[in-house]
């Protein structure tokens, strides 16, 4: 999608962000009394959660964690780029925003993304579900708005005219004119997480932390058709790495071309609205990753793009290279929309489906992959182990005790509200931690924790995603989690990574 040539507010909740069933025991009557109640009073529709297309079921995904049109309270049309929107006119660390003028809001629900080639129209990429903050706005993981992790199925209903797209093709050459586009980008990179620093691939020998190495996702692109074959659209995925230079820009292995047509029934009418999904499952240690794709709920496409588990080994060489496009299953992709000058594209609606909304991130929390201890408020007898990502379910980088003491890592972040964790544990021990929340570090409360299944790696080793049971009181602003093990030896459990909203 991109050619790499260059160098809430508070208090607002936005209807139909998340639609996650099952957390709340109220009684039905109940529940539908209060909902219809708050609604009748903010004199908003109610939020539906769109039931999961049966692709997105089979994989397991079945939580709509996100579902939304286009309207001034899901779309920050003020380009303010404060949290509690859907929708952003895309700003990385490299551009400016889209202009106002490339995005129209309909009275339907419907967005028009379109671009005069004179204004920051920002072709093929009008507005994003994230972008980076305003400096000052607290941001801790270094975007507004959400960025989906864990893999999912995502869905956008759109429509176009190909004569606009060859017309403007034929004016000003594909590369300047851009084309309809549906797709997705790591949003580690281009919201520059950690701040001002690109991701790396865990490599001691990359010091600087310049070397990047990323993961796109393009669910739909209309850049494969002619006038002559006009029923064909492109699925990619790039698998991005290096360090950039102002010649050649980032490189990278991308999806085989043979791969990339995805062609549709003779008679389709791209005018009309159609349904473009993708689903993404993420590798592990026993079987390989996949990416497919779907027009109007069939699959389309020759064969599915496959890669094993992802390690932290240097990026691929070619598309042989088993683990090429695994680095997606440890970043989070940000959504994004647009089209090209002069080709009106269209939105209907966009949802995406998983199995939680456990492994996103957005504005307000804190991740930390724990490459190195800096996220931490405060950490006592803890290190860090790079080594045998392969035992640990391709997790390059956690945190382990140095002695048979206990092993504390402290978090800040105003107003925790939940936190997971990812604990490993070896030689059938249970894989656990102690956690509790603070107002003031003074004061600590114990919170208790799921218990969810227990999954094994390789070689003895095996982890759980320890979440919050309850909810934490309002005003906690420290998350500490404790480390302890057995007596024989230190590193017998180790910390994976840590996410706090």
């Amino acid at each position: 999608m991109i050619t790499f040539n260059f160098p809430r507010p508070l208090g607002r909740e936005t209807v139909g962000a998340h639609c996650e069933r099952g957390y709340r025991r109220r009684s039905l009557r109940t529940a539908m009394f209060l909902a219809l109640a708050v609604l009748a009073a903010l004199s908003l529709k109610p939020a539906v959660c769109a039931p999961a297309p049966p692709q997105a079921a089979a994989a397991g995904y079945v939580v709509n964690t996100f579902s939304s049109t286009f309207t001034s309270q899901t779309v920050d049309v003020g380009h303010t780029f404060k949290p509690g929107y859907q929708w952003y006119a895309s700003r990385w660390y490299y551009n400016t925003p889209t202009d106002a003028a490339s995005i129209a809001l309909g009275s339907d629900g419907t967005i028009v993304l379109d671009s005069d080639g004179t204004r920051a129209g920002n072709n093929n990429a009008q507005i994003s579900t994230f972008s980076v903050p305003d400096s000052g706005s607290g941001s801790v993981s270094g975007l507004v708005g959400t960025a989906f992790g864990g893999g999912g199925y995502f869905e956008a209903t759109l429509a176009f005219d190909p004569a606009a797209v060859f017309k403007a093709s034929a004016l000003l050459g594909s590369s300047a004119a851009g084309w309809p586009s549906w797709w997705g980008m790591s949003a580690e990179h281009l919201a520059g997480m950690p701040a001002g620093q690109y991701w790396y691939y865990y490599d001691p020998s990359e010091a600087d932390h310049a070397y990047a190495h990323f993961a796109e996702t393009d669910f739909f692109e209309y850049d494969v058709a002619t006038s002559n074959n006009p029923l064909a659209w492109g699925g990619n995925m790039a698998d991005w790495f290096g360090k950039w230079t102002k010649s050649a820009g980032y490189s990278s292995v991308q999806t085989p071309w043979a791969n990339k047509l995805m062609n549709v029934p003779s008679g389709t009418d791209f005018r009309q609205f159609h349904k473009y999904g993708y689903l993404w499952a993420p590798a592990t240690t026993n079987e390989n990753g996949y990416a497919k794709y779907y027009f109007d709920g069939r699959e389309v496409g020759s064969q599915p793009v496959t890669w094993s588990q992802y390690q932290g080994q240097a990026p691929p060489a070619s598309s042989s290279t088993p683990w090429t496009q695994g680095i997606l299953d440890q970043q989070h992709i940000g959504l994004i929309l647009g089209s090209g000058v002069n080709e009106p594209m269209t939105v209907k609606s966009v949802n995406v489906w998983q199995r939680s909304a456990n492994q996103n991130i957005g504005f307000g929390t804190l991740y930390d992959p724990l490459y190195d201890l800096s996220k931490a408020y405060f950490q006592s007898n803890m290190s860090v182990d790079n080594s045998s990502p392969a035992d640990f379910n391709g997790d390059a980088s956690r945190a382990y005790r140095l002695t048979l003491s206990p092993g504390v890592l402290v978090y800040r972040l105003s107003n925790v509200a939940s936190f997971t964790a990812r604990i490993f544990a070896v030689n059938g021990s249970t894989a656990t931690a102690a956690f509790e929340v603070s107002p003031d570090y003074v004061k600590w409360m114990p919170v208790a924790t799921s218990s969810p299944a227990v999954v094994p790696t390789t070689k003895g080793w095996s982890y759980r995603d320890l979440s919050n049971r309850t909810p934490i009181p309002k005003g906690m602003n420290y998350l500490r989690i404790t480390l302890a093990g057995g007596s024989e030896s230190p590193s017998d459990r180790e910390i994976g990574q840590v996410r706090i909203n």
